[in-house]
Protein backbone atom coordinates (compact mmCIF):
# COMPACT_ATOMS: atom_id res chain seq x y z
CA UNK A 1 0.00 0.00 0.00
CA UNK A 2 0.75 3.71 -0.49
CA UNK A 3 2.34 4.97 3.16
CA UNK A 4 0.76 8.19 3.04
CA UNK A 5 -2.66 8.54 4.10
CA UNK A 6 -5.79 11.03 4.41
CA UNK A 7 -6.28 12.32 7.23
CA UNK A 8 -8.41 15.06 9.36
CA UNK A 9 -5.95 16.92 11.42
CA UNK A 10 -6.53 19.33 14.47
CA UNK A 11 -3.77 22.07 13.62
CA UNK A 12 -4.90 24.74 16.04
CA UNK A 13 -7.74 26.19 17.77
CA UNK A 14 -10.74 26.04 15.85
CA UNK A 15 -9.56 24.39 12.95
CA UNK A 16 -9.18 20.91 11.64
CA UNK A 17 -7.51 20.64 8.34
CA UNK A 18 -7.52 17.07 5.77
CA UNK A 19 -3.92 16.41 4.31
CA UNK A 20 -1.46 13.97 3.78
CA UNK A 21 0.22 12.06 6.73
CA UNK A 22 2.47 9.09 7.08
CA UNK A 23 -0.02 5.86 7.38
CA UNK A 24 1.04 4.81 11.17
CA UNK A 25 3.67 2.46 11.48
CA UNK A 26 2.55 -0.68 13.88
CA UNK A 27 4.73 -1.81 16.94
CA UNK A 28 4.85 -5.72 17.63
CA UNK A 29 1.99 -5.57 20.23
CA UNK A 30 -0.12 -3.94 17.75
CA UNK A 31 -2.76 -4.06 14.63
CA UNK A 32 -3.29 -1.51 11.93
CA UNK A 33 -7.01 -0.88 11.01
CA UNK A 34 -8.57 0.81 7.58
CA UNK A 35 -11.66 2.89 8.95
CA UNK A 36 -14.65 2.38 7.66
CA UNK A 37 -16.91 4.86 9.76
CA UNK A 38 -15.33 6.93 12.32
CA UNK A 39 -18.28 8.97 14.83
CA UNK A 40 -18.07 12.63 15.80
CA UNK A 41 -18.33 13.22 19.28
CA UNK A 42 -18.72 15.91 21.53
CA UNK A 43 -14.88 15.38 22.79
CA UNK A 44 -14.03 16.20 19.88
CA UNK A 45 -15.29 19.70 20.00
CA UNK A 46 -14.08 20.13 22.88
CA UNK A 47 -10.50 19.39 21.28
CA UNK A 48 -10.54 21.44 18.60
CA UNK A 49 -12.14 24.36 21.07
CA UNK A 50 -9.06 24.41 22.58
CA UNK A 51 -10.32 23.36 26.11
CA UNK A 52 -9.12 19.70 26.68
CA UNK A 53 -6.68 20.04 29.06
CA UNK A 54 -4.30 16.70 27.51
CA UNK A 55 -5.04 17.23 23.29
CA UNK A 56 -2.35 18.71 21.43
CA UNK A 57 -2.01 19.61 18.32
CA UNK A 58 -1.14 18.78 15.77
CA UNK A 59 -3.68 15.80 16.31
CA UNK A 60 -5.55 13.34 14.29
CA UNK A 61 -8.71 12.92 16.40
CA UNK A 62 -11.72 10.60 16.92
CA UNK A 63 -11.73 7.48 19.13
CA UNK A 64 -15.10 6.12 17.59
CA UNK A 65 -14.65 3.65 15.00
CA UNK A 66 -15.14 0.37 12.92
CA UNK A 67 -12.99 -0.85 10.58
CA UNK A 68 -10.65 -4.03 9.01
CA UNK A 69 -7.52 -5.08 10.15
CA UNK A 70 -5.05 -4.43 7.56
CA UNK A 71 -1.77 -5.55 9.33
CA UNK A 72 -0.76 -6.90 12.64
CA UNK A 73 2.51 -6.80 14.60
CA UNK A 74 4.31 -9.87 15.81
CA UNK A 75 2.15 -10.65 18.91
CA UNK A 76 0.32 -13.60 19.10
CA UNK A 77 -3.28 -13.13 18.91
CA UNK A 78 -7.10 -14.29 17.77
CA UNK A 79 -6.98 -11.27 15.53
CA UNK A 80 -6.73 -11.83 11.86
CA UNK A 81 -6.05 -9.43 8.86
CA UNK A 82 -9.37 -8.88 7.29
CA UNK A 83 -11.15 -9.28 10.31
CA UNK A 84 -13.83 -6.90 10.90
CA UNK A 85 -13.27 -4.50 14.01
CA UNK A 86 -14.08 -2.14 16.55
CA UNK A 87 -11.69 -0.48 19.26
CA UNK A 88 -11.87 0.14 23.00
CA UNK A 89 -9.92 3.26 22.77
CA UNK A 90 -8.65 3.22 25.96
CA UNK A 91 -4.95 3.44 27.05
CA UNK A 92 -4.32 2.48 30.15
CA UNK A 93 -0.54 1.92 32.11
CA UNK A 94 -1.45 -1.06 34.02
CA UNK A 95 0.13 -0.24 36.55
CA UNK A 96 -1.45 2.18 38.90
CA UNK A 97 -3.96 1.10 41.99
CA UNK A 98 -6.97 1.24 39.63
CA UNK A 99 -5.42 -0.90 36.96
CA UNK A 100 -4.29 -2.82 39.62
CA UNK A 101 -7.69 -3.46 40.63
CA UNK A 102 -9.08 -3.73 37.55
CA UNK A 103 -10.57 -0.79 37.29
CA UNK A 104 -8.33 0.43 33.72
CA UNK A 105 -11.02 2.14 32.40
CA UNK A 106 -10.25 4.73 35.23
CA UNK A 107 -6.45 4.91 35.25
CA UNK A 108 -4.81 7.22 37.34
CA UNK A 109 -3.33 8.04 33.74
CA UNK A 110 -5.60 6.79 31.43
CA UNK A 111 -5.16 7.89 27.70
CA UNK A 112 -7.03 7.82 24.68
CA UNK A 113 -6.77 7.34 20.84
CA UNK A 114 -8.05 10.35 19.64
CA UNK A 115 -7.17 12.14 22.39
CA UNK A 116 -3.51 11.61 23.62
CA UNK A 117 -2.38 9.92 20.15
CA UNK A 118 -3.83 9.68 16.80
CA UNK A 119 -7.15 8.64 16.38
CA UNK A 120 -9.44 7.69 13.41
CA UNK A 121 -10.49 10.63 11.37
CA UNK A 122 -8.06 9.14 8.77
CA UNK A 123 -8.02 6.33 6.39
CA UNK A 124 -6.07 4.27 8.63
CA UNK A 125 -5.41 4.17 12.54
CA UNK A 126 -3.26 1.84 14.48
CA UNK A 127 -4.24 0.24 17.83
CA UNK A 128 -2.96 -1.78 20.29
CA UNK A 129 -4.01 -5.39 19.77
CA UNK A 130 -5.67 -5.64 23.47
CA UNK A 131 -8.71 -3.10 22.71
CA UNK A 132 -9.40 -4.71 19.34
CA UNK A 133 -12.41 -6.31 19.55
CA UNK A 134 -13.51 -8.73 16.16
CA UNK A 135 -17.52 -7.93 15.26
CA UNK A 136 -19.66 -10.52 14.52
CA UNK A 137 -21.21 -11.61 11.32
CA UNK A 138 -23.91 -9.41 9.63
CA UNK A 139 -23.20 -6.18 11.58
CA UNK A 140 -23.32 -3.29 9.90
CA UNK A 141 -19.85 -1.57 10.25
CA UNK A 142 -21.99 2.14 10.47
CA UNK A 143 -23.79 1.00 13.31
CA UNK A 144 -20.35 -1.20 14.71
CA UNK A 145 -19.35 2.80 14.84
CA UNK A 146 -21.60 3.41 17.48
CA UNK A 147 -19.99 0.80 19.97
CA UNK A 148 -18.14 3.15 21.69
CA UNK A 149 -21.23 5.51 22.66
CA UNK A 150 -23.13 2.43 23.10
CA UNK A 151 -20.45 1.08 25.54
CA UNK A 152 -20.67 4.63 27.44
CA UNK A 153 -24.27 4.11 28.16
CA UNK A 154 -24.00 0.12 28.78
CA UNK A 155 -21.58 1.42 31.62
CA UNK A 156 -24.00 3.73 32.85
CA UNK A 157 -26.38 1.79 33.43
CA UNK A 158 -24.54 -1.20 34.59
CA UNK A 159 -23.31 0.85 37.63
CA UNK A 160 -26.99 2.26 38.97
CA UNK A 161 -29.32 0.83 40.91
CA UNK A 162 -31.90 0.85 38.49
CA UNK A 163 -34.39 -1.84 39.31
CA UNK A 164 -37.86 -3.13 37.21
CA UNK A 165 -40.17 -0.63 37.22
CA UNK A 166 -38.16 2.42 38.01
CA UNK A 167 -39.08 5.40 36.50
CA UNK A 168 -36.35 7.21 35.36
CA UNK A 169 -35.56 10.67 33.92
CA UNK A 170 -33.05 11.74 31.61
CA UNK A 171 -31.34 15.18 31.45
CA UNK A 172 -30.02 15.68 28.17
CA UNK A 173 -31.20 13.74 24.52
CA UNK A 174 -27.68 14.29 22.93
CA UNK A 175 -26.03 10.61 21.72
CA UNK A 176 -25.44 9.48 25.00
CA UNK A 177 -28.43 10.10 26.82
CA UNK A 178 -30.90 8.72 24.13
CA UNK A 179 -28.48 5.26 24.67
CA UNK A 180 -28.90 5.73 28.53
CA UNK A 181 -33.02 5.94 27.65
CA UNK A 182 -33.06 2.70 25.40
CA UNK A 183 -30.83 0.98 27.43
CA UNK A 184 -33.16 1.90 30.41
CA UNK A 185 -36.25 1.06 29.17
CA UNK A 186 -34.21 -2.70 28.32
CA UNK A 187 -32.94 -2.62 31.76
CA UNK A 188 -36.94 -2.55 33.33
CA UNK A 189 -37.47 0.89 33.61
CA UNK A 190 -41.23 1.69 34.25
CA UNK A 191 -41.30 5.33 32.73
CA UNK A 192 -38.48 7.39 31.12
CA UNK A 193 -38.46 10.91 31.43
CA UNK A 194 -36.35 12.84 28.87
CA UNK A 195 -35.41 16.36 29.33
CA UNK A 196 -34.27 18.70 26.75
CA UNK A 197 -34.33 22.37 25.23
CA UNK A 198 -33.30 21.28 21.14
CA UNK A 199 -36.99 20.06 19.40
CA UNK A 200 -34.62 17.96 17.11
CA UNK A 201 -33.99 15.89 19.66
CA UNK A 202 -37.05 16.06 21.64
CA UNK A 203 -38.78 15.01 18.47
CA UNK A 204 -36.44 12.16 18.33
CA UNK A 205 -37.07 11.16 21.98
CA UNK A 206 -40.66 11.48 21.62
CA UNK A 207 -40.24 8.72 18.42
CA UNK A 208 -38.40 6.37 20.48
CA UNK A 209 -41.65 6.50 22.46
CA UNK A 210 -40.25 8.35 25.44
CA UNK A 211 -42.36 11.00 27.94
CA UNK A 212 -40.61 14.04 27.02
CA UNK A 213 -39.72 17.88 28.87
CA UNK A 214 -39.18 20.38 26.81
CA UNK A 215 -37.07 22.39 29.10
CA UNK A 216 -36.84 25.38 27.12
CA UNK A 217 -41.08 25.77 28.01
CA UNK A 218 -41.42 23.38 30.81
CA UNK A 219 -39.77 23.75 34.36
CA UNK A 220 -38.71 19.98 34.57
CA UNK A 221 -38.40 19.33 37.93
CA UNK A 222 -42.61 20.62 38.59
CA UNK A 223 -43.04 18.17 35.39
CA UNK A 224 -41.07 15.16 37.06
CA UNK A 225 -42.58 15.45 40.00
CA UNK A 226 -46.22 15.32 38.22
CA UNK A 227 -45.64 12.14 35.77
CA UNK A 228 -44.37 10.25 39.03
CA UNK A 229 -47.33 11.20 41.42
CA UNK A 230 -45.18 13.97 43.45
CA UNK A 231 -42.54 11.49 44.37
CA UNK A 232 -39.86 11.92 41.86
CA UNK A 233 -37.85 10.29 39.74
CA UNK A 234 -35.97 7.00 41.66
CA UNK A 235 -33.00 7.41 39.23
CA UNK A 236 -31.57 10.64 37.45
CA UNK A 237 -29.59 10.32 34.75
CA UNK A 238 -27.48 14.23 34.08
CA UNK A 239 -26.10 13.29 30.90
CA UNK A 240 -26.20 16.98 29.50
CA UNK A 241 -22.71 18.26 31.30
CA UNK A 242 -24.85 21.80 31.62
CA UNK A 243 -24.99 24.03 35.11
CA UNK A 244 -28.92 23.70 34.89
CA UNK A 245 -28.91 20.04 34.64
CA UNK A 246 -26.74 19.95 37.72
CA UNK A 247 -29.12 22.00 39.77
CA UNK A 248 -32.26 20.45 38.38
CA UNK A 249 -31.27 16.68 39.31
CA UNK A 250 -31.03 17.07 43.11
CA UNK A 251 -34.29 18.61 42.48
CA UNK A 252 -35.79 16.19 40.76
CA UNK A 253 -34.68 12.92 42.08
CA UNK A 254 -37.12 10.94 45.44
CA UNK A 255 -36.07 10.95 48.18
CA UNK A 256 -33.13 8.34 48.43
CA UNK A 257 -33.11 8.62 45.24
CA UNK A 258 -29.79 7.65 43.25
CA UNK A 259 -28.26 9.95 40.93
CA UNK A 260 -25.65 9.18 37.98
CA UNK A 261 -23.29 12.01 37.01
CA UNK A 262 -22.30 11.22 33.28
CA UNK A 263 -21.98 14.56 31.35
CA UNK A 264 -18.49 15.94 31.77
CA UNK A 265 -17.93 19.45 32.46
CA UNK A 266 -15.54 22.23 31.43
CA UNK A 267 -15.99 24.16 34.91
CA UNK A 268 -17.23 23.27 37.79
CA UNK A 269 -21.31 23.64 38.15
CA UNK A 270 -22.77 24.61 40.95
CA UNK A 271 -25.50 21.62 42.65
CA UNK A 272 -27.59 22.06 45.59
CA UNK A 273 -25.91 19.68 48.63
CA UNK A 274 -27.49 20.39 51.00
CA UNK A 275 -30.68 18.98 49.38
CA UNK A 276 -28.54 16.17 48.09
CA UNK A 277 -27.46 15.80 52.36
CA UNK A 278 -31.46 16.15 53.97
CA UNK A 279 -32.80 14.13 50.66
CA UNK A 280 -30.11 11.24 51.94
CA UNK A 281 -29.32 11.04 48.08
CA UNK A 282 -26.84 8.59 46.01
CA UNK A 283 -24.79 10.18 43.66
CA UNK A 284 -22.14 8.28 41.58
CA UNK A 285 -20.20 9.04 38.40
CA UNK A 286 -19.95 6.96 35.66
CA UNK A 287 -16.71 7.02 33.29
CA UNK A 288 -16.37 5.48 29.87
CA UNK A 289 -16.96 1.96 30.43
CA UNK A 290 -15.20 -1.39 31.50
CA UNK A 291 -14.00 -4.11 28.94
CA UNK A 292 -17.21 -6.23 29.66
CA UNK A 293 -19.32 -3.47 28.88
CA UNK A 294 -17.31 -2.78 25.41
CA UNK A 295 -18.10 -6.55 24.33
CA UNK A 296 -21.97 -6.55 25.61
CA UNK A 297 -22.38 -3.43 23.67
CA UNK A 298 -21.28 -5.23 20.51
CA UNK A 299 -23.65 -8.12 21.73
CA UNK A 300 -26.43 -5.35 21.65
CA UNK A 301 -25.53 -4.08 17.98
CA UNK A 302 -27.99 -6.41 16.02
CA UNK A 303 -30.97 -6.43 18.26
CA UNK A 304 -30.72 -2.88 18.94
CA UNK A 305 -29.65 -1.66 15.18
CA UNK A 306 -33.05 -0.13 14.26
CA UNK A 307 -33.01 2.69 18.03
CA UNK A 308 -28.98 2.68 16.55
CA UNK A 309 -29.49 3.40 12.76
CA UNK A 310 -32.87 6.24 13.83
CA UNK A 311 -29.50 7.83 15.82
CA UNK A 312 -27.41 8.29 12.92
CA UNK A 313 -28.25 11.69 11.06
CA UNK A 314 -25.16 12.62 8.75
CA UNK A 315 -22.74 10.20 6.83
CA UNK A 316 -19.24 12.22 5.31
CA UNK A 317 -16.52 11.73 3.62
CA UNK A 318 -13.11 12.88 5.10
CA UNK A 319 -12.96 15.82 3.36
CA UNK A 320 -16.46 16.82 5.27
CA UNK A 321 -14.95 16.96 8.81
CA UNK A 322 -14.63 20.43 9.34
CA UNK A 323 -18.79 20.20 8.04
CA UNK A 324 -19.69 17.14 10.26
CA UNK A 325 -18.08 19.05 13.38
CA UNK A 326 -19.48 22.60 12.85
CA UNK A 327 -23.18 20.35 12.61
CA UNK A 328 -22.25 18.80 16.29
CA UNK A 329 -21.87 22.48 17.43
CA UNK A 330 -24.47 23.65 16.16
CA UNK A 331 -26.66 20.60 17.81
CA UNK A 332 -29.64 21.90 14.95
CA UNK A 333 -30.70 18.79 13.04
CA UNK A 334 -27.52 16.14 13.83
CA UNK A 335 -27.59 13.57 16.10
CA UNK A 336 -24.47 10.99 15.40
CA UNK A 337 -22.68 12.11 12.40
CA UNK A 338 -20.57 9.36 11.26
CA UNK A 339 -17.20 9.89 8.50
CA UNK A 340 -16.75 7.49 6.20
CA UNK A 341 -12.77 7.74 5.37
Amino acid sequence: MSRKMKAAVYVNKGKVVVREVPIPQIGQAEALIKVECAGICGTDLTIISGNHPRARPPLIIGHELSGEVVEIGEEKTEIKVGDKVTVRPLLSCGKCYACQMGWDHVCQYLRLLGIDVDGAFAEYVKAPLETIHKLPEGVSLDLAALTEPLAVAQHVITVSNLKIGDRVAVIGAGPIGMLVALLARKGGASKIIVSEVNEYRLELARHFGFTIIDASRIDPVSRVFELTNGMGADVVYEVSGTASGTLQMVDMVKIRGEIILVGVHEKPDPTNFTQATFKELVLRGSRVYMKIDYSRAIELLIPEQDNLRSLISHRFGLEKASKGLDLVRQRGKAMKILLKP
